[in-house]
């Protein structure tokens, strides 16, 4: 009972009735309460405006560019969070320290077979097949196939998203980090190849960057296309593909059957990078073969190279796009 009356006088405090005065009459109407509380908008005049109601703003889905640009900023930002990804950064550092860290001798050897400055830092970047295969495979061989492993494609593919941009923002993400890391690398062998010769080619370096970015358009398409078709992400198989099995396949088929044409396709392109600056060095299939005197890749063939690497990459790209199309 006390509490009860505890309970009654808490509410009459904040004016609400006790169960003794249900029931009986209410209090006077506060009249300038009401008066304030009374009427609609409508009778105040008030009438808004489009701006202010939004009624001239549509609203859309966004653009097949901007749905591009924002997976590909949701993938970069993936790639940052990888511990994959700053190694790679970290090799491609690592580049000219492990050159000056070498015994004297070795590079003094080393200098002596390269005939220019040019050759010197194409020597720098010997690894470079071998690393381009493996660079590409881990950042352009699982984006696809984890998506659709991980189920979380299918959250992004629920909204109003075309695939098409699903796919493509996803590639540019991994060959612009691709090119970047590329870059760091004959950024830091230009800087080695600085402590022992004072200028080299702008011309040779150029070039060779050029074949290197072809090279990575048709290795980075055809690991995403991999990537596409495999129903579990693997970085080995397009390593294994572009690397090893494909240029080994084409150097025996190529001699076997006396077609110099196969000495042209995109998996040379590396090797072709190197040639271009004079390197007696190569980490490839074909590297192995000129150590022994004999080089298959052909520096003449330079631009047909070039379009070759392009045209490779287009086709290997547009059939992942048709195969996540239909996914």
């Amino acid at each position: 009972r006390l509490l009860s009356r505890k309970t009654d006088d808490k509410l009459q405090e904040d004016g609400v009735p006790s169960v003794d005065e249900v029931g009986q009459e209410p209090e006077p109407a506060n009249s300038e309460r009401d008066e304030n509380r009374g009427g609609t908008w409508g009778s105040t005049g008030y009438c808004a405006g489009d701006s202010e109601a939004h009624r001239d703003v549509r609203y859309s889905i966004p653009s097949f560019g901007s749905q591009t640009l924002t997976v590909f900023k949701v993938q970069m930002k993936l790639y940052y969070k990888s511990s994959s990804a700053i190694a790679m950064m970290v090799m491609a550092i690592m580049i000219p320290v492990i050159v000056t860290i070498v015994p004297d001798e070795y590079l003094a050897t080393l200098v002596s077979q390269c005939s220019d400055a040019n050759a010197y830092l194409g020597s720098m970047l010997a690894l470079l097949p071998l690393l381009m295969g493996l660079f590409v495979s881990i950042l352009c061989g699982p984006p696809i196939s984890q998506e659709f492993k991980d189920r979380t494609a299918y959250m992004n593919m629920s909204l109003p998203m075309s695939r098409s941009s699903f796919y493509l923002g996803k590639y540019l993400a991994g060959f612009v980090l691709c090119i970047g890391v590329f870059m760091l690398a004959y950024a830091m062998a230009l800087l080695a190849t600085g402590l022992e010769y004072s200028s080299v080619s702008s011309g040779l370096v150029l070039r060779s960057i050029a074949a290197s970015v072809v090279a990575l358009f048709a290795f980075s398409c055809t690991a995403f296309c991999l990537s596409a078709v495999n129903r579990t992400p693997s970085t080995m198989i397009p390593f294994l593909l572009m690397t090893i099995l494909l240029p080994f396949v084409f150097l025996l088929v190529g001699v076997r059957y006396d077609i110099d044409e196969l000495f042209m396709l995109p998996v040379f392109l590396p090797d072709l990078a190197l040639l271009v600056m004079g390197s007696p060095f190569m980490g490839s299939v074909n590297g192995f073969f000129a150590m022994m005197g004999v080089n298959f890749v052909d520096v003449g063939e330079y631009d047909a190279m070039l379009v070759i690497g392009i045209v490779w990459g287009t086709v290997f790209l547009l059939l992942g796009l048709l195969k996540t199309i239909r996914r």
